[in-house]
């Protein structure tokens, strides 16, 4: 994720470039199946969840299998807007929980996802200037 144009940062303590790597290494072992990203775009980020194929789009991460979610218009969208824009994830916030299918069918399809929603902004974009 972190080598896509089309995110913007990569929220992982796994990653060493995560502001609580540390602790983290110290706390626990092993990295953990939930990460999140942004992508500077909301209506991005919500073709992209869309855009997957293997993912469920679900606001729970305790199962099996993987699920995609948009915590601003799922698990955080009754949260007033004045308050979640002061407290809550950001708008483009993509949370993903990896589930027990092969990591590489999981890479594909995130990475398709990104292509494709990347092409429909594409396409969005020089249609709004005609």
């Amino acid at each position: 994720l972190q080598t896509q144009p089309s995110v913007l940062r990569v929220f992982y303590p796994g990653l060493d470039t995560h502001r609580n790597y540390l602790t983290h290494r110290r706390q626990a072992e092993g990295d953990g199946g939930v990460l999140s990203f942004t992508t500077g775009d909301s209506e991005f980020s919500a073709r992209l969840v869309e855009a997957t194929r293997l993912f469920r789009i679900a606001v729970s991460f305790g199962s099996v299998g993987s699920t995609i979610s948009l915590p601003c218009r799922m698990s955080h969208a009754s949260i007033p807007q004045s308050l979640r824009s002061r407290l809550g994830p950001p708008e483009d916030l993509v949370r993903v929980s990896v589930g027990i299918e092969d990591v590489d069918d999981l890479i594909d399809d995130l990475r398709n996802a990104l292509q494709t929603s990347a092409a429909k902004r594409r396409l969005v974009a020089v249609g709004s200037t005609a």
